[in-house]
């Protein structure tokens, strides 16, 4: 090969080795920048407080400190070192991560940057203590990239652990934890999943020579999931749904024969904008569970809890006011504060809606309430039930229990006092249900169609 050929090839490594440094310089620059705005972000849904420590950054790599608090008040969080924990984040420039090049779980692709993430053990008693049973590893890695656009992907790992003789606990055995998200350009919007087969732990049992001496307790955990989709909205409230279920709980008390057993337990939540209103938000959540054995009672139940006609702005106020009163509980104005949201709040007229439903082995239960509010006027008002009641617009509630549940139900506590609520019409027996309804409107409130005295008065007038 001539000179002029060599001299030609040397002049293009250099351009490319220098483009990848400039590249690799570039992306440090909006990587940084890229970590700040995300621990803002973070903060605004977070009752931690998060702050960056300390970042160093270099041509190809850089690395950062960052400190979490549980922001409880400044006095609580000195008197607790345990409150507060640090991250070691390890970034990798792109536009090819090759300062992380056999890194583990450390990926090589087109990225911005990846950062792998790990507690420091040094920063919180219980950390420590929880590196040391996984024998030095890291018990916790996530490893985020970072796309071009600021959108991200995380996956977060916990490793598995069998222990024995840790603290309260004579044995744990914790399969793992996998999850993953996905976070959109500025936070705009978040996907993502997490799985922990199972968790199985077992308490120490009191010395048989102390007063309150007690067994072991085993507990148990089967088939843990979560899941999130939610999108930034108006008033910059995430909108969209959660989701989090569990294949088995199993609580067994050593000093009891039947353990305590939940099976496919579920929750979800949806936040979404009103359908007749786009200033408002509606929130609805589902508790459910197929099977609940506690003691003599099996059977099934579901609640669902709804929040209509939110104003959309106020809750954006409301999430700000949560972030300031946690970090500094003693404001004398706060109180004054929550008072003018919850009055903005009141103005949208909010309807509160329950719906529980249960089927056990005594019986089954139906219990449906609607409340509807309203502006109770200045906040020096309410003083007392009736003014109380003036936020109160209008409401209606209906039980129906069948009187075998019932029966079982007042077993405990004496019939005397299921006879009191027959005798004052507040039940009524149809067939072999007790029923009971209740309406309130214009001021007035009515059980089974009787008017009941707001007014401090006894009985019931027709």
């Amino acid at each position: 090969m001539s000179l002029n050929k060599l001299v030609g090839v040397a002049a293009v490594g250099l351009a490319l080795a220098g483009g990848f440094a400039g590249a690799a310089y570039w992306s440090g620059q909006k990587t940084e920048q890229w970590y700040k705005n995300a621990l803002a972000e973070a903060s605004k849904y977070s009752e931690l407080e998060i702050a960056p420590i300390r970042y160093e950054r270099g041509l190809f790599s850089s690395e950062a400190v960052t400190r979490y608090r549980l922001a409880v008040g400044s006095e609580t969080i000195a008197d607790g070192a345990d409150l507060a924990f640090s991250t070691r984040e390890h970034i990798y420039h792109g536009p090819l991560p090759l300062a992380g090049w056999g890194v583990a779980d450390v990926p090589m692709g087109l990225a911005a940057a990846v950062v792998r993430q790990t507690f420091d053990p040094e920063s919180n008693p219980w950390l420590r203590q929880l590196a040391a049973l996984y024998g030095g590893q890291d018990p916790v890695v996530a490893v985020t990239q970072v796309g071009f656009d600021g959108a991200s992907r995380t996956r977060l790992t916990m490793r598995p652990l069998t222990a024995d003789n840790v603290g309260e606990w004579q044995s744990l055995k914790f399969s793992g934890l996998e999850g993953q998200t996905q976070l959109g350009p500025h936070g705009t919007s978040i996907r993502g999943d997490f799985t922990v087969n199972s968790l199985k732990a077992v308490t120490k049992a009191a010395p048989a020579g102390e007063a309150q001496a007690k067994g072991e307790v085993r507990f148990s955990l089967r088939d843990l999931k979560g899941a999130v989709n939610q999108r930034k909205g108006p008033f910059d409230l995430m909108l969209g749904d959660s989701r989090f279920s569990a294949g088995e709980l199993r609580i067994q008390d050593t000093a009891n024969d039947a353990p305590v057993l939940l099976t496919n337990l579920g929750a979800d939540a949806t936040i979404a904008p009103n359908p007749q209103n786009p200033q408002q938000v509606n929130i609805d959540t589902v508790f459910k569970a197929e099977k609940l054995v506690v003691e003599s009672w099996n059977g099934t139940g579901t609640l669902r809890l709804a929040f209509h006609n939110l104003d959309g702005a106020t809750l954006g106020q409301l999430q700000q006011w949560q972030q300031k009163i946690a970090k500094k509980p003693e404001d004398p104005q706060a109180i004054n504060e929550l008072v003018t949201l919850a009055k903005a709040l009141l103005r949208g007229k909010p309807e509160l809606l329950l719906d529980t439903e249960a089927k056990v082995t005594q019986g089954d239960w139906r219990g449906k309430l609607s409340l509807s509010f309203q502006d109770y006027g200045e906040p020096d008002a309410v003083t007392d039930l009736s003014t109380l009641l003036k936020i109160l617009e209008k409401g209606s509630a209906e039980i129906v229990v069948s009187k075998g549940l019932a029966d079982a139900m007042v077993a405990r506590a004496g019939e005397q006092q299921l006879f009191d609520m027959l005798a004052a019409g507040f039940l009524r027996l149809e067939g072999d249900h007790y029923k009971a309804t209740a309406r309130f409107e214009n001021g007035k409130l009515f059980v089974n169609d009787k008017e009941i005295p707001l007014d401090g008065g006894n009985g019931m007038n027709q």
